[in-house]
């Protein structure tokens, strides 16, 4: 019978790796497609202004 807790902590090290994985392709993204080709984000909302101020900094 198999250790249960070997398992998933072997499944747990998978997922964690899934994760970073996708965090490091956003990065990716981020910082590589966005600064050639800036977003532009024009929201009327108050609660976006952050946002704005962030992708501005951002892509400057």
């Amino acid at each position: 019978m198999a250790n249960t807790a070997v398992i998933f902590y072997d499944h747990l090290w998978s997922v964690a790796a899934i994760a970073l994985y996708i965090i490091f392709l956003l990065l990716l993204f981020l910082f590589g497609v966005a600064r050639r080709h800036p977003i532009h984000i024009e929201p009327s909302v108050m609660w976006h202004l952050p946002l704005i101020h962030f992708w501005k900094t951002l892509c400057e």
